[in-house]
């Protein structure tokens, strides 16, 4: 991994918790990295290498980030032909990018963003926005949006399902539940969860601040009456049904705390319970990270 690689899955947590209220921007809906993609049209007869971090806000608008490792300075050539296939356009560079104050003027003469970054210790960078970016016309953005929802819709997930007291009031209610999809007598789990779960994503079941077991999604499709009325007479009125693989379910030997995530933000500090209840998405680098955790001690 290089030195702009190694800055695209924090600066992708960082735009999925971050960006919408430091740039007083529109609620974002999904973030992927798409540094080796070639679909981003960016002229009527040209194709580019898409940009690095691709966002797609609430609005359907189509927001690039496009990251430069430590004193490198921007491509404004790149940054331009990017606003021909997207809404928002976004310069990341280094704080210390040489005659980073004449780049800034640029970038504001052009109406493109611009945030900074700070390394830290190890892997760990701080954000800085600095300049918002203009909401560009893109006369070739759909064919980007179109191409980029599509494949990140098909794209399996890892994703966080929280579990409240009022339904679960203790720990070993969620426990018991996931002992029966492990022996077979249901495999079906009513959910409310406007997200992306296509088959072979895997579904993380925490209780409080803990990560207690995991399922691997066959199907995820819109409740049924019949599981709308039964949900219903316990007090929960349910809109979409994961169908589960029952030989994947799997209670943890060890629970996890979700503090101690390592590459995520989300889950530290007081974001902790806000962010759970907004159903997450993981990076399989973070989920890697809590398999190790759950298993250390099998």
């Amino acid at each position: 991994m290089d030195e702009e690689e190694e800055i695209y899955q924090p600066l992708k947590t960082w735009i999925e918790l971050n960006f919408s209220k430091d740039a007083k921007h529109e609620k974002i809906k999904y973030v992927e990295v798409t540094s080796q993609r070639r679909y981003f049209k960016s002229s009527e007869d040209k194709f580019w290498l898409a940009p690095d971090i691709s966002a797609i806000d609430n609005k359907k608008h189509l927001i690039v980030f496009e990251c430069k490792p430590p004193t490198q300075p921007p491509n404004l050539e790149q940054l331009w032909n990017y606003t021909k296939g997207a809404h928002y356009v976004y310069a990341v560079i280094d704080e210390n990018t040489p005659n980073l104050e004449l780049y800034q003027r640029i970038l504001r003469f052009l109406e493109i963003g611009l945030i900074t970054y700070k390394k830290k210790a190890g892997k760990e960078y701080t954000f800085t926005f600095l300049l918002k970016s203009k909401l560009f016309e893109a006369p070739y953005s759909q064919s980007n949006l179109k191409a980029i929802t599509i494949e990140y819709e098909q794209k399996p997930k890892v994703i966080i399902f929280p579990h409240s007291r009022e339904y679960f009031p203790t720990k070993n209610d969620l426990l018991r539940l996931l002992e029966e999809y492990k022996t077979g007598k249901d495999s079906t789990y009513c959910h409310k969860a406007r997200r992306s779960m296509p088959p072979g994503s895997i579904v993380l079941f925490a209780y409080g601040d803990e990560i207690v077991g995991q399922a691997v999604v066959k199907i995820n499709r819109k409740a049924t009456k019949e599981e709308i009325e039964e949900q219903s007479k316990k007090g929960y009125t349910p809109e979409f049904t994961l169908e589960l693989f029952n030989g994947l379910v799997c209670i943890f030997p060890k629970f996890v705390k979700l503090t101690e995530i390592k590459t995520s933000e989300a889950y530290k500090g007081k974001g902790l319970f806000s962010a759970i209840r907004n159903y997450p998405y993981l990076s399989f680098e973070e989920y890697g990270d809590i398999l190790s955790k759950a298993l250390s001690n099998a």
